[in-house]
């Protein structure tokens, strides 16, 4: 018994973060990491990575944008029905890799303790004892209107990559994972940050993570 009170007790704490676009991650996250004294890890793709990839669709010969397309080839029907038995087994030998790849990076971080933005963090580090997931969200106006304003980007350029990026997320996740973050399943906390102020929501999430430390 005291082996494995010690060895929780040992776990750095973490907390991790996923959002719907335009909810206010980035500013949460960067004001908890200098409250709280944790390194702070980026998503493993930017907002404006996705928007440029998502704009040159498959015109571009990007690498990003192969990959990103590569990865949400299985969760599609039309590209399922055009590709062969050959090509489909290796995309999902690509997304088992990319799983393994990705898990294995978020557990190492984890092992130092800090905020995990993404990543896919919430799901794979389910279930680990001092540390907390938290997910933000809103009304589409609002956040659209907020993510205008952070990125100082026109309320339609806004507009567009909220409905690009929350879609190219979750199926991401969802074929990666098997995990759809829309579900709060594997959340401790939501935010409504419709209804919650920075100031409010950093309250918040430092009292659940008191909490949750004990």
């Amino acid at each position: 018994m005291s082996q494995t009170s010690g060895a929780t007790t040992a776990l750095q704490p973490v907390i991790t973060l996923w959002e719907t676009y335009g909810s206010g991650m980035q500013v949460l996250a960067q004001t908890l990491s200098e409250e709280l004294g944790l390194p702070l890890t980026q998503q493993a793709f930017s907002t404006d990575e996705l928007d440029e990839d998502a704009r040159v669709q498959q015109e571009s010969e990007n690498p990003l944008l192969d990959r990103i397309l590569g990865i949400l080839a299985r969760g599609s029907a039309n590209t399922m029905q055009a590709t062969s038995t050959g090509a489909f087994v290796q995309q999902l030998r690509d997304n088992v890799e990319a799983a393994r790849d990705n898990t294995r990076l978020v557990t190492e971080m984890a092992e130092s303790g800090g905020i995990i933005m993404g990543r896919s963090a919430t799901k794979i580090l389910a279930g680990r004892p001092n540390t907390l997931h938290v997910k933000l969200d809103g009304r589409t106006e609002d956040r659209v209107a907020r993510a205008s304003q952070f990125f100082g980007i026109s309320h339609d350029k806004a507009a567009r990559r909220q409905r690009s990026e929350d879609d190219l997320r979750t199926r991401m996740s969802i074929d990666i994972y098997d995990w759809n973050p829309l579900d709060n399943v594997n959340f401790d906390l939501v935010i409504n940050t419709s209804t919650t102020t920075v100031e409010e929501a950093v309250a918040i999430v430092r009292a659940a993570f008191a909490a949750r430390q004990g």
